[in-house]
């Protein structure tokens, strides 16, 4: 019966499921690392383009044009 019991249990935890699993973590591991450098790479788009928006409302404001701003 314990010899039954523990030949079963045996099944799932194979090299191969094991394997499997492994991969299957590092592909979600790659994919959250992916995931963060995509939110990175958009945050320093959006950055960037929040910069340009500054840059580009700066000469505006400091426009012989717009006493209030000299």
């Amino acid at each position: 019966m314990v010899g039954d019991h523990m030949r079963i249990l045996a099944v799932p935890f194979s090299p191969f499921t094991l394997n499997t699993l492994n991969t299957l973590n590092t592909l979600n591991t790659l994919n959250t690392l992916n995931t963060l450098n995509t939110l990175n790479t958009l945050n320093t788009l959006n950055t960037l383009n929040t910069l340009n928006t500054l840059n580009t409302l700066k000469p505006i404001y400091s426009s012989p044009e717009c006493p209030a701003h000299p």
